[in-house]
């Protein structure tokens, strides 16, 4: 009873209208402005966000975004838009909501660092509102809208295999942190680059030229500016403003728009005169735009280490690069971003890497050591290994990862490895490598525990998969890093047949049962050693007791 109460003194002292859902109102500029919902209790009536600076400053920035008079007000108007349809999302971080320049109201994020990007819709059935062909026409024209005016060209492809934009339809929770909700609210939302993909709301109506329903072409071409770098802009006019205002049958980029996405690529690109001493014509030539200098991911010769991390992406690291892929072993760009750009102090040239089970990544070089959670690194590091934390843990790792038979942590350096539980290093600790993984090399460069139950070590340009159950590597293996997991191919066809995951499934790559080696759980090994390490899985451990228990009974039988 505390917040009708509440609610009902606070209208009776600011005289405001209390059919205004504060609640509501709360929760939008959480969610889009940057709000942060305080915890009140009834002796701190005085402090509703409604008399709070931090409530009035972001309410003035959603009416700057909405193009509505800018009161600081929770009035009627400011209520009926929150409750309008529009992108997932947040608004820009412009804060001067009263004085901005009115001859530049777009906002940008980041970009691509080329101008040739590649497109993919996935599905055999797009959405049920509209049949594929008509969906893929107009995702085509919302790109060319963006490629009229700007330096960008947009290639459609039919695999997801090294692409730069993914675009799919789907309900609810649908992979990432922002699930949908529903008709109406949120329509669609959209990633920066270099992620830039594209998520439709299935439970929205789609049409075209039609005012009925939700335009897929508009909300295309909105999500796709945000997919090239583009934040929301503050003329209400504008394709980037945030909110839907229906079917528009002359529909068109504006200025802003124009002027936003050619700050980040430029126009469209300028031809020069070419001359000839074979004719007499003029031959123009398009004037290309410089290629970065970045390192290509499909000619690594080694990796320095390859880890999760709480958002649920994975990463690698190469001296001062590091690329992205999601939990489908899908390269987000093949063009790396900095480590000091995404991690910032950080230091290049990671010797290991590895997720806790708290969700903390921890990062290892020389003789220190540092933690970071949501991608920022926390107070009171680096911090010296083997001293301020890891205790008996050697410098100059090799690798660091979580083993998937047992969820206990390893390093290691060289042909030794250290089994790591209850803060430091285990009696009896470091151990021979090659004498209990079997099949794997020594001195691995980056191990990695994987979403499907496998554990994966990388060794120069190729991997190894290694079979908790088996405790062994898998046939076929090692394999080429850049192939598997860069996709690098000339062509669809020069790939794999199981390159590509299979979009209910967990697994890397997909196999037939023929591609597995048989079973053989103490190879070479003394069953003694794996139960004392606690190296095998339980599913392994269970097969072994059943198999022990089935010879015994066949012994008494025959004897």
């Amino acid at each position: 009873m505390k917040a009708p109460l509440l609610g009902f003194i606070v209208c009776a002292i600011t005289l405001v209208n209390c059919s205004i859902d504060y609640n509501e109102a709360e929760k939008f500029l959480e969610k889009y402005e940057g709000f942060k919902i305080p915890k009140l209790s009834p002796n701190e009536i005085q402090k509703h966000p409604s008399l709070q600076p931090s409530f009035i400053k972001a309410l003035k920035k959603m009416q700057k975004y909405a193009g509505i008079p800018i009161t600081g007000k929770l009035d009627d108007l400011t209520m009926e838009t929150m409750r309008k349809p529009r992108c997932g999302n947040p608004d820009g971080e412009n804060e001067d909501h009263e004085n901005d320049n009115k001859e530049k109201r777009y906002a940008v994020a980041s970009k691509w660092y080329k101008t040739h990007l590649t497109y993919y819709i996935k599905g055999s059935t797009y959405t049920y509102d509209l049949d594929n062909k008509k969906v893929e026409e107009a995702v085509a024209q919302a790109f060319k809208y963006w490629s009229d005016v700007s330096a960008l060209t947009f290639e459609r492809r039919y695999s997801s295999y090294n692409v730069d934009i993914i675009m799919y339809f789907a309900k609810k929770s649908h992979g990432d942190s922002n699930p949908f909700d529903g008709p109406g609210g949120v329509l669609a939302h959209a990633y920066f680059p270099t992620n830039g993909d594209v998520h439709f709301d299935d439970d929205e109506a789609y049409t075209l030229r039609s005012y009925a329903g939700t335009n897929l072409l508009q909300i295309a071409t909105h999500e796709i500016g945000h997919s090239l770098g583009l934040q929301h802009s503050s003329i209400k006019s504008a394709v980037m403003a945030p909110y839907y205002y229906g079917y528009s049958p002359n529909f068109a980029l504006q200025p802003d728009d124009i002027n936003g996405i050619r700050s980040l690529y430029g126009s469209n690109r300028p031809t020069t005169p070419v001359y000839t001493s074979s004719t007499t014509k003029t031959v123009k030539s398009t004037v290309k735009t410089p290629v970065n200098s970045y390192p290509d991911p499909c000619s690594l010769t080694s990796i320095d280490t390859f880890f999760e991390s709480k958002n649920g992406f994975f990463y690698v690291f190469k001296g001062e690069y590091y690329w992205k892929l999601n939990r489908y072993a899908d390269l987000q760009s093949k063009i790396p971003t900095k480590i000091s750009d995404g991690f910032p102090g950080l230091p290049n040239d990671i010797d290991a890497a590895f997720m806790w089970f708290s969700k903390s990544t921890y990062f290892f070089k020389g003789d220190l050591y540092w933690r970071f959670r949501d991608g920022v690194m926390q107070s009171g590091f680096p911090r010296r290994i083997g001293k301020d934390g890891f205790r008996g843990v050697p410098n100059n790792l090799d690798s660091a990862f979580v083993y998937k038979g047992n969820n206990v942590i390893y390093f290691t350096k060289g042909n030794l490895y250290y089994r790591y539980e209850n803060f430091r290093v285990k009696d009896n600790y470091p151990k021979q490598f090659d004498r209990i993984w079997e099949g794997l090399p020594a001195g691995v460069d980056a191990a990695l525990a994987y979403v499907n139950e496998y554990n994966y070590f990388f060794k120069g340009s190729q991997y190894y998969r290694f079979n908790p159950s088996t405790f062994s590597v898998d046939k076929g293996y090692p394999k080429s890093i850049a192939q598997w997991w860069f996709r690098c191919y000339d062509s669809v066809q020069d790939a794999p047949s199981d390159v590509r995951v299979a979009e209910d499934s967990d697994s890397t790559e997909r196999e037939t049962e023929n591609d597995r080696e048989p079973i053989n759980l103490v190879e070479n090994k003394s069953l003694s050693e794996i139960d004392e390490e606690g190296l095998l899985s339980n599913a392994a451990t269970l097969k072994i007791s059943i198999i022990m228990a089935t010879s015994l009974v066949v012994f008494k039988l025959l004897f």
